[in-house]
């Protein structure tokens, strides 16, 4: 029978079975980590792996994460993790890292609560990597949203049911930050443009991803700066919002290139 944590953890299946196979893999995923690991010999086979994705992992520890990743870790370049971790990762292990992306889509009742988890554990591992000066891009992407379950009625998070606590992830930002991506509702636009217009932007930057409330927000606020009429409907932006009219301006000449995504 095939278990949810069997096909979650079905590459590590083709890893003990096809040991020549796996030689050759550089990209790695996982939808969890098993409770029982394969052998340290078996897992030097993923030695070579460049790339590492690790969906959802509620129960794991910090020991059982760092025996896992132990035999590629001089090699990895990118990883992609989700904030359901229970732990902060001390990415000063991963001295090749290039790449970064955190994610998640949170469904709670309160939005404070549940973000009160998630950014501890965005914060601390952002803070290892200070000193990091290979990693070169960060991606942060998550929706908050809240599933009522009585009419199968999903409500998004606007700015205004974000905490502004969320901020200390831009303050742990990496200094020597290339490429940035923010398609999350995890963070205020306000505060976004704050840390843009700050001396806490990185002086490396050239490129910047932005989606979700944080697409919505800040993109309204680089139209207005720009000659358009804000969000396009017509409305205005918000006081704090109309603060941040030179952002445009200053992006530019810092020569950093703005995308958004929907």
């Amino acid at each position: 029978m095939i278990t949810e944590e069997s096909q979650s953890t079905y590459p590590l299946i083709v890893l003990a079975e096809y040991p020549e196979v796996v030689k050759a893999v550089r990209v790695f995923g996982l939808g969890r980590l098993p409770k029982i690991l394969p052998a340290a010999d078996t897992l030097q086979r993923l030695s070579s792996v460049t790339s590492f994705a690790l969906e959802t992992e509620l129960d794991a520890t910090q020991s059982h994460f760092g025996f896992f990743t132990a035999p590629f870790r001089p090699t990895l370049v990118n990883l992609r993790i989700s904030v359901g971790i229970p732990f902060i990762i001390d990415l000063a292990l991963f001295p090749s890292l290039e790449h970064l992306a955190f994610y998640a889509g949170v469904s709670v009742r309160s939005y404070t609560f549940s973000l009160r988890g998630i950014v501890p554990f965005v914060v601390g591992s952002l803070t290892s990597a200070t000193s990091h000066s290979t990693l070169k891009s960060f991606e942060l992407r998550g929706r908050l949203f809240h599933h009522d379950k009585s009419d199968d009625c999903v409500t998004f998070a606007g700015p205004d049911d974000i905490p502004s606590f969320t901020a200390q992830i831009l303050d742990a930002l990496p200094p020597h930050l290339e490429h940035l991506s923010l398609t999350t509702s995890f963070l205020r636009p306000a505060d976004v443009a704050a840390f843009l217009l700050g001396a806490r932007r990185p002086t490396a930057l050239r490129t910047l991803r932005i989606g979700d409330e944080v697409g919505r927000g800040l993109g309204a606020i680089l139209r207005r700066d720009d000659g358009g009429d804000g969000d396009g409907s017509g409305s205005a932006l918000s006081g704090e919002e109309e603060g941040f009219g030179a952002l445009a301006g200053v992006l530019e000449r810092a020569g950093v290139e703005v995308t958004t995504v929907e």
